[in-house]
């Protein structure tokens, strides 16, 4: 089921909560440069505001709150401290249903009519340091963008999962209203002010295409606890040729990413070497081909670092809002090895050849790359 409070105003401020503080975290973190030549981008994942039925209907409620939120978010943002930063602030989902009587009820023998509905996900991009805000619509969503869910107790029914194909979704009014207000992301802005970044969940920049000149980065942001970044080294990320699955894979060369799995590999094996003397792992050290950093040091040719996202309450911030149960498992398995790491050193008095290590993959982290060249000025 969908997480969130029932009153959108509730739900909208507790997620710009989570939002703020990640914000904050990444400001006052030591790991960005602070030349003013460097373009800072901020991104957040896919699907970060969507409420307890997937989609935010579009309510009267829904649009004074979303007013206000972004109000909000435009003056922080718009401060002098944010110049030369960039915001992608994840995507809101939400649904026009010209019934009214199935968003209070879902009792309408037309709720799976889909003529009569239509689905939205963009993201707010702010252009810190200035009153900028544009938006950013997905144009073909993805009937994956809305998975079947039942509904959770004492919520209001999930919005129905669209069936259609992607390109007969319409965005009408809502999306000439924003253009009048904030204006539309148009393909030279995405070129020039965000150059190529993607806030998903479930993407990924190894299956391609990537269309970045050569040297030129591509970003992800991915909602299953995952970052990555290519550079399109050989500059043939549009070329593909297929596998022996009969799939499609691109030639976009080395893809850098962290995730919340390698970082537990990463960790485990590094306890290992600290006992052992030899770590199994060794051969895949990070930079070679797929991590940008780790246990092993930097190796990738640019810095890369995670710092804790939400500091110590992080779990009490995302709780009824956003899924926490793998945190809580990586968490136990966290604390299970750890004490029995301490406890062998302390009463079995172990030698050990390496510090021993602290994991980061049991809580939400923001993962800093870079900074990157990019036409020869820094990002």
């Amino acid at each position: 089921c969908f997480l969130g409070a029932t009153d959108v105003e509730e739900d909208l401020e507790a997620r710009m909560r989570v939002m703020n503080t990640a914000i904050e975290s990444a400001h006052a973190s030591a790991n960005w440069d602070r030349s003013n030549a460097t373009l800072k981008i901020f991104m957040a994942p896919e699907f970060f505001w969507r409420g307890p039925q997937g989609a935010y209907p579009m309510t009267p409620e829904f649009a004074t709150a979303v007013r206000r939120i972004i109000g909000d978010l435009e003056q922080r943002l718009g401060s002098d401290r944010f110049q030369d930063w960039l915001f992608v602030l994840g995507t809101v989902i939400a649904v026009r249903v010209d019934q009214e009587d199935w968003v209070a009820t879902g009792n309408s023998e037309d709720k799976d009519e889909e003529s009569r509905m239509s689905y939205f996900n963009f993201a707010p991009v702010q252009i810190g340091g200035t009153s900028t805000m544009k938006i950013q619509f997905k144009h073909y969503i993805s009937t994956l963008d809305f998975p079947d869910t039942t509904s959770r107790e004492g919520a209001p029914p999930p919005v129905p999962r669209p069936t259609k194909r992607p390109e007969c979704f319409v965005q009408r009014s809502f999306t000439e209203d924003c253009r009048l207000r904030y204006g539309e992301m148009t393909a030279d802005d995405v070129r020039h002010e965000l150059g190529f970044k993607d806030a998903s969940a479930g993407m990924n920049i190894a299956g391609g295409p990537v269309a970045t000149n050569q040297g030129n980065p591509i970003f992800l942001a991915d909602g299953f606890g995952r970052t990555a970044m290519s550079l399109n080294i050989y500059g043939r990320g549009r070329e593909a040729n297929k596998l022996l699955t009969g799939r499609f894979h691109y030639d976009v060369g080395v893809v850098y990413g962290a995730d919340s799995n390698v970082e537990l590999g990463q960790w485990a094996s590094s306890i290992i070497a600290a006992f052992a003397g030899n770590n199994p792992g060794a051969a895949r050290i990070a930079g070679m081909g797929t991590l940008p950093g780790g246990y092993q040091g930097n190796a990738a040719g640019f810095e890369f670092t995670q710092i804790n996202a939400l500091g110590k309450d992080w779990l009490t911030m995302l709780e009824g809002f956003f899924d926490t149960a793998s945190y809580k498992e990586a968490l136990r398995i966290f604390s299970l090895v750890g004490a029995d790491v301490n406890r062998r050193v302390k009463k079995e008095h172990r030698h050990l050849f390496n510090n021993l290590p602290d994991g980061s993959a049991y809580f939400p982290t923001i993962d800093m790359y870079g900074p990157i060249p990019v036409n020869g000025k820094w990002t």
